[in-house]
């Protein structure tokens, strides 16, 4: 055996052993000190004439729901003039499962809001889109650490839907 041979047999081998230990790590949705911001073309603030502003949705604590913890989310209507504040449910991850669950406010019935188990070729259901096809799985770099994007369609119509885990839609 050669040495050139050899040498791309140890990285072959290599390459093979390390890939799976990265392509391992799961991200899990952020549930305290959480914010995401979202430009809103309507809201209670705009309604009353009270100018442009944002939707922002927030973690704000925890609580227990049929004996799981959960992160509560609200969101947040502000425009610097006004701040509007709704409940709008909790979140929870299970990890063993990479799935994402929410139970909207007023309720105790938990949805899966991601699932970072599917594969390509499988179908989900996305905030009331669907049945959405994962066409594809990559990888987008989120402050120097690589997290999955899970890249769904809506067929026939064509539109597009991505998914980053630890991050959201």
């Amino acid at each position: 055996m050669g040495t050139r041979y050899r040498n791309c047999l140890h990285l072959l081998v290599a390459t093979s052993l390390w890939l799976p230990a990265v392509a391992q790590v799961y991200h899990t949705f952020p549930t305290s000190g959480t914010m995401w911001s979202v430009g809103k073309g309507s809201s209670d603030c705009w309604m009353f004439g009270l100018g442009e502003g944002f939707m922002r949705i927030e973690t704000t604590g925890d609580t227990v729901i049929s004996g799981h913890t959960y992160a509560k989310i609200q969101e947040v209507y502000s425009n610097y003039s006004c701040g509007i504040y709704q409940a709008w449910g909790a979140v929870r991850n299970d990890i063993p499962e990479r799935k994402v669950y929410f139970v909207p406010w007023g309720s105790t019935e938990e949805q899966v809001l991601y699932d970072h188990s599917l594969v390509p070729g499988e179908t989900f259901d996305l905030f009331g889109n669907g049945p959405l096809l994962l066409d594809s799985i990559d990888s987008v770099e989120v402050s120097t650490e690589y997290h999955r994007r899970f890249n769904f369609s809506d067929q026939p119509i064509g539109t597009l839907f991505q998914v980053i885990e630890g991050i959201g839609a």
